[in-house]
């Protein structure tokens, strides 16, 4: 079926038939044990595909090519279990062929085919004149991989642009076209789809045009400074980049162009880059040179300093004046990319005048007239890849004119240039002291990141009958230098109060604030899998136990974390303080070291990890404070509230008996029993072992190595059960070594008592403060 004709005339009869039977039949195969030769024929194609399966349903259509009226005969062959996803899909491919053929250029060949195969690797896979589609219950999005896989006819198929290098012109050109075409017909799809009926979009703000679906892709890479250009060759683009930038970012980019072009002169020249260059590679300055000659313009802007850097646009509309009948626009150009923007008045929320102008560098005023209703004046907004909306709109009258209406909305959803954004969530939560708490969260993380975020999340307590919660404020440096030594820096404050013990209905509550500031190191490219970071913090806990104490921790922290996609590897180093309210300190430093190793394809793995801790100065005599084999724990030995700086999450921090007793968390030694001898005030080293079972169930088995300045070298093992990795997992000892075997005889704790779990939870959507949560 890759042939513009069959060779073989029994064969297209035989389609023919299969084409025009009843659908209803789904056994196409012919009763005959002998063999058969199909030959096909195809010139001008530099790829072959061919596909077979006895059971397709097949069906066959004909589109009219828009140019030259020349028809050409489609095909789609799909499992009869796809049947109500594939009934409508040779529309699909005739459409595609249409709209495609309408701005690109006529298709020259005489048949385009799509098959239902059992395609893994991505949505639809590519070749001259037949595309095969994996699996989907959605007949939009079957349309969306169809017409895609048959638009490459055009760019990696006859104008043979090459990927490897230029993945843009292909990639990119042929995902500008696919968001025409749905917007062209579909004008009211969004983000989600076709679902205009369910009452949730216009409740999560997500009813939005589909065109944003490539650019708020494209803003998830550039916002974090974590984009690539758009002319870069394709092995050297991370994965995420490949779809944000060499899809979604061209697709927008494009997009730019042919609004400031104007869509019958971008059309013209795409059609004179089709007929120059079809069966003959193009490169990047083979496009620029037929589309500056065909449209008189300079656009060194869009190959030179768009493609070729990740400077992003951003024009700013600083002020607007009415000036002699007519509206005066001071902007400004925040980043130096001189791309052409466009002046819009907006009426009734209603665009009724857009006028395009060349871009410029520095600030400059323009003059623009609008109809005497217009209560808005935009820039950009909508036409552009500008990566900014929040500043490109000003209202003509009232107070605060830039600052858009605010909005309360509930839940996570995505940035609104249009709206000032507040988002809410109602809470409840629990822990063993404060008991159940009602309350909401407010908070402006959303998609995509922001360089300034909050979350404030107040809970009122019906045991303790109080105020508990927790907050949180950061902003982010991103360096415009990509030399520079750093990435980014985030600078913020945490804080948090809930209580911590309970005694006959008794609430003692601790207050933790917590100011930081984080150095993320730059990388020598995107690709580079090793992300350094250092935090400075100070953890100031004003904690209650019958007695008020105000402490202070101060750290200094560095990790190293090596994201192999199958051998990951972490590395962090930290120097901690203390000054107690007892006028005592100590300093110590730690090394933590994991190394996790994929043995099997079920993703099963081996995990070590080793840690080693020494105090450089020590007056405190509390055992809170020593190192412990057993890690982090609640009221683990002798009033030992083992998480003195309150990082951790705990449902009941100071339980010594019961369930909540049994919650760890798997850092100094990281022993998964409890171990009461394996404590020390000067220095400890642990050795952690886990290896999942291969088998397709969560089970595995561990063992723990610890030795201390005491001499004390201790030892267990067992096995464990990770539900949810590092979030919800439970380890179960079997045995160890005598001296612990003993300490925990003489602790009268049982074989249950020693059953350990790790709950961890992480944040959850946009409240990102909540993987701090401490209840």
């Amino acid at each position: 079926s890759t042939g513009d004709y069959f060779e073989s005339a029994d064969e297209e009869e035989w389609m023919n038939y299969l084409s025009e039977r009843d659908k209803s039949k789904t056994n196409n195969t012919k009763v005959s044990g002998d063999w058969k030769t199909i030959r096909f024929k195809q010139e001008n194609v530099h790829d072959f595909a061919w596909f077979a399966d006895k059971t397709w349903l097949v069906q066959k259509g004909e589109v009219e090519l828009p140019h030259s009226k020349r028809k050409v005969t489609t095909w789609i062959m799909y499992q009869p279990d796809s049947k109500d996803t594939w009934e409508d899909a040779i529309s699909y491919v005739n459409d595609a062929i249409y709209y495609y053929s309408l701005w690109n250029g006529d298709y020259p060949y005489n048949q385009m085919t799509a098959v239902d195969g059992a395609l893994t690797a991505g949505g639809g896979m590519e070749y001259p004149n037949i595309t095969v589609i994996g699996q989907t219950n959605n007949k939009f999005r079957l349309e969306q991989v169809i017409m895609h896989e048959t638009g490459h006819q055009w760019f990696y198929g006859i104008l043979g642009s090459n990927e490897r290098i230029h993945p843009w012109m292909d990639e990119g050109i042929n995902s500008f076209n696919e968001s025409r075409y749905i917007e062209t017909k579909y004008p009211d799809a969004h983000m989600l789809g076709l679902n205009d009926g369910k009452k949730i979009l216009d409740k999560m703000d997500l009813k939005r045009p589909n065109r944003d679906t490539y650019y708020f892709s494209y803003l998830f890479s550039a916002r974090n400074h974590r984009d690539q250009p758009m002319e870069f060759p394709a092995a050297e683009y991370t994965g995420t980049n490949y779809g944000t930038v060499v899809y979604m970012k061209s697709a927008v980019a494009f997009r730019h162009l042919k609004n400031y072009l104007g869509t019958e002169a971008f059309d013209s020249a795409m059609q004179e880059y089709f007929e120059t260059w079809k069966f003959k590679h193009p490169s990047p300055k083979d496009l620029r040179e037929v589309l500056e000659k065909s449209t008189g313009k300079d656009l060194s802007w869009f190959f030179e300093d768009m493609l070729l850097s990740t400077k992003p646009i951003d024009y700013k509309l600083k002020s607007v004046k009415e000036k002699e009948g007519s509206l005066s626009l001071s902007i400004k150009n925040k980043t130096g990319l001189v791309a052409p923007l466009c002046l819009s008045c907006v009426v009734s929320d209603t665009l009724a005048l857009t006028k395009w102008e060349d871009g410029f560098t520095g600030s400059k005023t323009f003059q623009f007239s609008c109809p005497e209703n217009t209560h808005k004046v935009r820039v950009n907004q909508f036409a552009s890849l500008d990566i900014n909306r929040g500043n490109n709109e000003r209202r003509l009258n009232g107070l605060f004119k830039g600052v858009e209406p605010i909005k309360f909305q509930m839940a996570a959803t995505i940035e609104n240039g249009q709206k000032t954004q507040i988002l809410y969530m109602p809470v409840a939560a629990w822990n063993n002291y404060n008991r159940w708490m009602l309350g909401a969260a407010f908070f402006n993380s959303r998609i995509p990141k922001q360089k300034f975020e909050y979350l404030f999340m107040p809970l009122y307590s019906f045991s303790t009958k109080d105020l508990n919660g927790i907050g949180k404020i950061n902003y982010t440096f991103f360096s415009e230098d990509y030399n520079s030594l750093f990435h980014s820096i985030v600078i913020g404050a945490n804080a948090r109060r809930f209580a911590n013990f309970n005694i006959d209905r008794t609430a003692f509550s601790y207050e933790r604030y917590e100011p930081f500031i984080n150095f993320v190191f730059n990388k020598p490219s995107e690709r580079d899998i090793n992300n350094h970071e250092i935090r400075l913090r100070n953890v100031i806990v004003n904690e209650d136990f019958g007695t008020k104490e105000l402490n202070h921790y101060p750290e200094l922290s560095y990790s190293l974390t090596r994201k192999h996609p199958l051998n990951p590897q972490s590395l962090k180093f930290r120097l901690q303080s203390a000054f107690l309210d007892d006028n005592s300190s100590f300093t110590r430093i730690s090394i933590d070291a994991k190394q996790e190793i994929e043995y099997n394809k079920m993703g099963k793995l081996i995990t070590v990890r080793a840690f080693a801790g020494k105090f450089i100065t020590n007056e405190t005599t509390h055992p809170r404070f020593n190192w412990r084999a057993d890690g982090t724990m609640g009221a683990a030995f002798l009033g030992a509230y083992t998480d003195f700086n309150y990082d951790k999450l705990f449902l009941g921090r100071t339980e010594t008996r019961g369930l909540l007793s049994q919650q760890f968390y798997e850092d100094q030694g990281g022993f998964k029993s409890f171990n009461p001898i394996g404590q020390s005030n000067d220095w400890i080293a642990a050795l952690n072992l886990k290896i999942d079972l291969p088998i397709p169930l969560p089970l595995g088995f561990f063992t723990d190595f610890a030795v201390n300045s005491n001499n004390d070298f201790t030892y267990d093992f067992g096995v464990h059960c990770i539900l949810l990795k590092d979030i919800i997992e439970v380890y179960v000892p079997l045995g160890y070594s005598k001296n612990l075997q003993e300490a925990i005889d003489l602790s009268g704790r049982s074989f249950g008592d020693q059953i350990r779990f790790v709950l961890n939870l992480p944040a959850m959507g946009p409240l990102q403060a909540l993987d701090n949560l401490d209840f």
